[in-house]
């Protein structure tokens, strides 16, 4: 058997038990993510904060912001990216929709957390 042939066999093996291409261990925290209001009409807006539990975000640290784009506007508050704005817009379903922060502290760890928030239409 080539050296080709049992380097194919070798990952695809180790592939079938979860060992191969696994990405590096990544480190997750949770983030407390709370808003003024969690139940919004349309037009409505609320504001919203990512914190870190216990103390404060260290400085040059961004938050990455996910939610449906269809449903809601999301924008930063002034010069605080941890902070922002969410107005319910009318394109978007009626369920919960979700408001996701993610802060990346180095490659491996990061802080997550969410908030649902109920859109009235």
């Amino acid at each position: 058997m080539s050296k080709i042939a049992v380097s194919t066999l070798l990952v695809a093996t180790l592939a079938g038990w979860g060992l191969a291409c696994t990405p590096a261990m990544q480190i997750v925290h949770r983030a407390n993510v709370s808003c003024m209001n969690d139940a919004l009409a349309l037009g409505e807006m609320t504001v919203c904060r990512c914190a870190l539990p216990g103390g404060e975000w260290p400085q040059g640290l961004r938050p990455r912001w996910l939610y449906d784009p269809w449903s809601m506007d999301v924008e930063p508050w002034w010069d605080d990216p941890f902070t922002v704005h969410v107005k319910a817009l009318p394109h978007g379903e009626d369920t919960p929709q979700t408001i996701t922060c993610v802060v990346r502290t180095d490659p491996v760890t990061y802080f997550r957390g969410h908030v649902n928030i109920f859109v009235q239409r």
